[in-house]
């Protein structure tokens, strides 16, 4: 009987050099196809991002201000923005140093007390306080005044802050601690608020990047707070009544609102730019921007580079806040 012929496996001794070949190719195309998806998805998400961010600066800008202009003359108790309000204990407020009382209580021209709760300048310049007028203000952007008592009554009095002490027919400003002898039957105490909005043409964060701001009271003193970047442009413009039918009869700029006009509604107009340059990308905004304001020329960034750079993105948004105080 023959023996069994024992073999022996082959060694694998390695691939050959056209095995090798192929795998590289394979896996060379296999990457070149992973980065060319990685950038196409780099180049849409950064724009994506970019919108999106523009969205959201719009959003919060636009509810902070509509926030506030509800509350515009809200004294207490009155559902009337037309509380007589004095300066009765001498309350002094300044800015940068300066005396700003009379600004800011809105007693510089004489109005029976009544204070303006809601009014609008064409831009930053307007202001009567010059040492008071803000970072770097941008050219033709708007500048939205409120005042108004806080949401909150207080329980006491508190010394070097400005409060109200009303009963929503009259009240009186102090700032010593002690309650006024004015309007002390059925009434309430109130922290006074004060606020000032306007484009400044740069941000904390980056100074080519303009921003939405806010000179704003604190305690006895008003203050320059940034709300946030990327803001270009804000708009006013009031919807009146001038037949006392209670219904809108036009929309005008701050500057046209007369003393007998009630304000009805005030109509909010932002731009908003992007934080990126998307010249990167090829992108060149040949967009023209109409704002509320009849007076101002179209905002058109390819012929206005210099204020308005047309390779950053840009988003407008405009609201309608319907006044829940009778603000005349």
């Amino acid at each position: 009987m023959r023996a069994a012929i024992q073999t022996t496996p082959r060694r694998q001794r390695g691939m050959t050099l056209i095995e090798s070949m192929t795998a590289m190719t394979i896996s060379s195309v296999l990457i070149l196809g992973s980065i060319q998806i990685y950038t196409q998805a780099r180049s849409t998400y950064r724009p994506t991002e970019s919108i999106a961010r523009m969205q959201e600066n719009l959003r919060f800008s636009i509810d902070i201000i509509d926030e506030n202009v509800r509350l515009a003359g809200y004294w207490g108790k009155s559902s009337s923005a037309n509380a007589e309000l004095r300066n009765g204990e001498a309350v002094t407020i300044t800015c940068n140093g300066t005396n700003s009382t009379a600004w800011v209580l809105d007693t510089e021209v004489p109005n029976n007390n009544l204070i303006n709760p809601i009014s609008a300048l064409q831009q930053v310049s307007d202001l009567p306080i010059e040492d008071c007028r803000g970072t770097n203000p941008r050219i033709n952007s708007d500048v939205l005044i409120v005042r108004h008592a806080s949401t909150d009554q207080e329980v006491l009095a508190h010394e070097d802050i400005i409060q109200i002490q009303t009963n929503g027919r009259l009240g009186s400003f102090f700032d010593n601690g002690i309650l006024p002898e004015d309007a002390k039957v059925n009434s309430q105490i109130f922290n006074f608020a004060f606020s000032a909005y306007y484009v400044s043409n740069e941000s904390k964060h980056d100074s080519d990047l303009p921003s939405l701001r806010r000179l704003s009271l604190v305690k006895n003193r008003i203050v320059n707070q940034e709300i946030i970047s990327g803001v270009e442009n804000l708009q006013i413009v009031f919807g009146i009544d001038r037949t006392g039918d209670g219904s809108i009869d036009m929309y005008i700029n701050g500057d046209d609102v007369l003393d007998s006009d009630t304000i009805i509604s005030t109509r909010l107009w932002l731009l908003v730019r992007s934080e990126q340059n998307g010249a990167g990308q090829g992108y060149f905004d040949a967009r023209q921007y109409q704002t509320p304001d009849a007076d101002l020329p179209l905002i058109d960034p390819k012929n206005d580079a210099a204020n308005y750079p047309p390779t950053f993105r840009r988003m407008a948004l405009s609201r309608t806040i319907v006044m829940r105080n009778q603000v005349n």
